[in-house]
């Protein structure tokens, strides 16, 4: 998506932005706003013409209408594949199947996002108008992370690692600011720590 911008050119970039968000969809139906998320992505990033928009709805409509002639030629039951597939859309469930290792990465994550979202001034003053455009762009992601997150049925980390790619790429630029290394490299030992401690306890 970041190559379409000022890219007169930029029509395969439009089209593969579209058809990989799809293909993103096929594999987890959470993931459906990231038709959303490409429509403003490239609205933020050029002037979406009428042509344009057209591009990115047929890449996104090409995974779909070849993944049907796929199913359709190996005689599969179509519709029962649709409807397990309706069947995984649904609402977030923290009440079940939640380990309290789980609930403190995500208490961690929501505190990482927190400060990043308070920091939006910090990241965009006195940068490029192009620097801009692509930090907007990952705080619309977290967005997107968020609603995939609360519309996948049960408790899914395909969105929650959505929003760890901005939180990390955006938090990475807090810590920058300071000044005493020492205090960094405690921050990086300590999510270190976290994580394991998530993973492996």
């Amino acid at each position: 998506m970041f190559k379409t911008y000022k890219n007169q050119l930029g029509s395969i970039h439009i089209f593969n932005t579209g058809f990989f968000g799809c293909l993103a969809f096929l594999l987890n139906p959470g993931l459906l706003w990231a038709f959303i998320y490409g429509f403003i992505g490239l609205m933020i990033l050029r002037s979406f013409k009428g042509v344009e928009k057209l591009q990115y709805l047929t890449g996104f409509l090409t995974p779909i209408f070849l993944s049907f002639s796929v199913l359709y030629y190996l005689q599969k039951d179509i519709g029962v594949l649709v409807s397990d597939f309706l069947d995984r859309f649904g609402f977030i469930d923290l009440t079940t199947d939640v380990s309290i290792e789980q609930y403190i990465f995500l208490a961690v994550l929501l505190l990482l996002f927190l400060t990043v979202f308070f920091s939006y001034n910090k990241y965009t003053i006195r940068k490029s108008i192009q620097a801009q455009k692509k930090i907007d762009l990952f705080y619309w992601l977290s967005f997107i992370a968020l609603l995939t997150t609360a519309f996948t049925d049960g408790f899914s980390y395909s969105g929650l690692l959505l929003l760890c790619v901005v939180v990390s790429t955006l938090f990475a630029m807090n810590i920058t600011w300071i000044k005493n290394k020492i205090y960094t490299e405690m921050i990086h030992l300590l999510l270190l720590a976290v994580i394991i401690y998530t993973f492996y306890v």
